[in-house]
């Protein structure tokens, strides 16, 4: 991520469609991705992603707390999972 945040929506659209059309490809790459998320998330921050981008990533972080709710829950995401 650089200071132009505009190229992290279509970033965040390709990871949205691989998560939903073969998932097992993004699995091994949790550990890193979720920093990532807690980012650009974090109301403190500037916004780096948008309404459009942050209504699916919060569905993604909800799905992927289903899955990995230990590493959903060390990483900070867990108030974006219920």
């Amino acid at each position: 991520m650089t200071k132009d945040f505009l190229e992290n929506r279509p970033l965040f659209k390709a990871i949205f469609y691989i998560f939903q059309n073969a998932p097992q490809v993004l699995t091994p790459y949790i550990d890193q991705l979720l920093p990532v998320f807690v980012k650009v998330l974090d109301p403190n921050e500037v916004d780096q992603i948008g309404d459009e981008v942050r209504a699916p990533l919060i569905a993604l972080v909800r799905a992927l707390n289903a899955e990995f709710p230990d590493k959903i829950a060390a990483s900070g995401l867990q108030v974006f999972a219920s």
